[in-house]
């Protein structure tokens, strides 16, 4: 089995933190919503990088 990535269990927490921060009315609310969607697309992309990789491309096409 593959050990997990305890930087990205982080910076998914870290977002999460930051969901409910700018859900909860702070006065910091405009800055969580700057970047925390961006975070977890550019976290979900390497992890389905990694654990797609085997599967190229063309191959996908080919079966399209």
């Amino acid at each position: 089995m593959n050990e997990r990535n305890h930087v990205v269990d982080m910076l998914k927490g870290l977002g999460m933190i930051f969901v409910v921060g700018g859900h909860s009315g702070s006065p910091f609310t405009g800055y969580y919503y700057t970047f925390h969607m961006g975070l977890f697309f550019c976290l979900t992309g390497y992890l389905m990088s990694e654990s797609n990789s085997a599967i190229k491309f063309s191959n996908y096409l080919q079966k399209k």
